[in-house]
Order: structure tokens, then C-alpha cells, then sequence
């Protein structure tokens, strides 16, 4: 996964508490692989913050994507605070789409 993506890392008071994983296809279609938080940083807006971040970090995509479980309710919300619209139900995940 390192090969294909960019890595992202999270940074609070000088320690690691999350990180991304973001991938980007020929046509600069934007995946979101994986965004995540220490749980004891949750519900503080840091992950908000960082989902804003890493998406100005390419400021040439108008298209992003991300699939989450079905069951993880708590990710369906992060992602629609974050201008996500639910697009898709495919194999268990929910896909997730942004068009900026």
C-alpha cells in the first residue's frame, strides 16, 4: 500500500494519534483508504480538521470517494459532516462520494 498511496500522519502535542492513507487513480479521482484517530482524541474535531487537511493537500481533485462498513454507523456520520453523500451499497460497505 505504501507504493500506491500517500501517507498522512496525525499529529497532536508531538505524538502520532492518527493517520490517512489516500489514493489516486489516472484521472485524479481521490480514494480515501483509510483515515483514523486514537479513540482517545474522538469527538474533538480532529478528524474533521485532518479530513479538510489532506483533502487541500490536492487541490486538483473535484472528485473523492471512501467505502465504510454498513454496520459503522459512527463513520457514516464522520463522513457526512464531511460533505459526504452515502452513493452506494455494494458487498457490506457504504460507499461515500464528494465532489468539491
Amino acid at each position: 500500500m505504501m507504493q500506491h498511496g500517500h501517507y498522512f500522519k496525525i499529529i497532536l502535542d508531538d505524538l502520532i494519534a492518527g493517520g490517512a492513507i489516500i489514493f489516486v487513480d489516472q484521472h485524479k479521482v481521490h480514494n480515501v483508504g483509510r483515515i483514523y484517530l486514537d479513540p482517545g482524541v474522538h469527538n474533538q474535531g480532529y478528524g474533521t480538521r485532518a479530513m479538510r487537511a489532506i483533502e487541500q493537500q490536492f487541490p486538483d481533485s473535484r472528485h473523492w470517494w471512501l467505502d465504510t462498513p454498513a454496520w459503522s454507523v459512527r463513520n457514516h456520520h464522520f463522513y457526512k459532516k464531511c460533505g459526504y453523500t452515502q452513493t452506494k451499497v455494494a458487498d457490506g460497505q457504504f460507499i461515500f462520494e464528494k465532489t468539491l
